[in-house]
């Protein structure tokens, strides 16, 4: 038997969208859709935390940061 948590049915919101976003555009290394998506993300309520992790994340990946 699946966990039910794993196999219900769900709506995200719009902020854990941008973030999952952030993530695929990180994997494809395509900086114009990662930076879309952090601003998205920002607008959409992430923390100044969730920003900074973000930015950790980005720069790791060889992205430039530069959110305005």
């Amino acid at each position: 038997m699946r966990p039910q948590a794993a196999t219900r049915d769900i709506t995200l919101d719009k902020k854990t969208k941008e973030l999952i976003a952030m993530g695929i555009g990180i994997g494809r290394m395509c900086e114009g859709c990662i930076m879309s998506h952090v601003r998205g993300a920002l607008k959409n309520g992430a923390t100044k935390e969730e920003a900074d992790t973000m930015k950790k994340k980005l720069e790791e990946s060889g992205a430039k940061v530069e959110v305005k």
